[in-house]
């Protein structure tokens, strides 16, 4: 059994969970008041609470008068676009701090990155400007002295018919990139033209690596040094979008908070049911208590 403020009154607990139920769903499904306020309720409303909760079928109040939806709002969702987290941290939702610090943290990792990436960048480019030279690879590319190693590619050709070659001042990135990918410029590193760095007793062979002829160690470690870039890159590529990940979350859920989908009410309160005097009658009264989704406190 239940007892309830105001008159002795005692009810059937399924009669109480329907009329608690009843009021429940109301203020769950209308905006809650922006300020303090009552509401009282007539005995046939109540009684028509208890009959539908006796026979199964859901509880029905009348609609609260008095009480507004919260304007929908904007500006969050711009702020949470420019920094995730600020949109929920200004409308009173501290679960935006973390979204703020994940943010800080991506665009510490993109900048190191990209630094790393610059810094490799240059050292792999002044790695191929000191081991690898046009002139040498176009006299070996003219002259045919390093048969069989680039036959298949051209003897007697000049660096015009190779079809991979572009010129330094029209792509400068792709000149350093073929400078190692292509076996086709490998003539132009410095162990096929300086003495001092082929291997003894002689060459062709016993050249550094029996399965791949074009391969050399300083070819070998420039091909390392730009995927080492690379990756920096990618990392940095892929830290920024997780950025833009992050900030799509935070707008979502700030057009959640903010009521786009669904509701958002004024303020989260205290309702209280009870009997009134002298007519018997019950009372519904609601408190407001903050800002925010609705959160409501039942007391009796």
């Amino acid at each position: 059994m239940s007892w309830l403020q105001g008159d002795t009154m005692i009810l059937r607990r399924n009669d109480l969970a329907a009329a608690l139920l009843a009021v429940f769903i109301l203020l769950a499904a209308a905006p809650a008041s922006a300020s303090a306020g009552s509401l009282r309720l007539s005995n046939e409303d109540i009684d028509a609470v208890l009959q539908d909760g006796d026979d199964g079928s859901q509880p029905q109040l009348p609609d609260l008068p008095g009480t507004q939806m919260a304007p929908r709002r904007w500006w969050p969702l711009a702020l949470s676009a420019v920094l995730p987290g600020l949109g929920e941290v200004t409308t009173g939702h501290m679960r935006g701090l973390p979204m703020i610090a994940i943010d800080g943290a991506i665009w510490y990792g993109v900048y190191s990155k990209q630094q790393d990436g610059n810094d490799k960048e240059a050292e792999f480019e002044a790695f191929a400007l000191e081991h690898w030279s046009e002139d040498e690879w176009e006299i070996a590319l003219a002259n045919g002295d390093l048969e069989p190693f680039f036959e298949e590619f051209g003897v007697g050709t000049s660096k015009d018919d190779v079809p991979l070659y572009v010129p330094r001042e029209v792509d400068e990135r792709e000149w350093f990139e073929n400078a190692g990918k292509w076996d086709q410029f490998a003539w132009g590193w410095r162990e096929y033209w300086e003495d001092g760095y082929q291997p003894e007793p002689g060459f062709p062979e016993d050249w550094f690596f029996a399965d791949n002829p074009t391969m050399t160690p300083l070819r070998n470690e420039y091909i390392l040094m730009r995927e080492s870039s690379n990756d920096d890159f990618e990392t940095r590529d892929t830290l920024l979008s997780a950025a833009l990940l992050l900030r799509a979350f935070s707008v979502l859920q700030m057009i959640y908070l903010e009521g786009f989908v669904g509701r958002r009410y004024e303020a989260a309160g205290e309702v209280k049911l009870s009997m009134s005097e002298p007519t018997g009658g019950w009372s519904a009264s609601s408190s407001a208590t903050g800002s925010g989704m609705v959160a409501w406190r039942m007391s009796w």
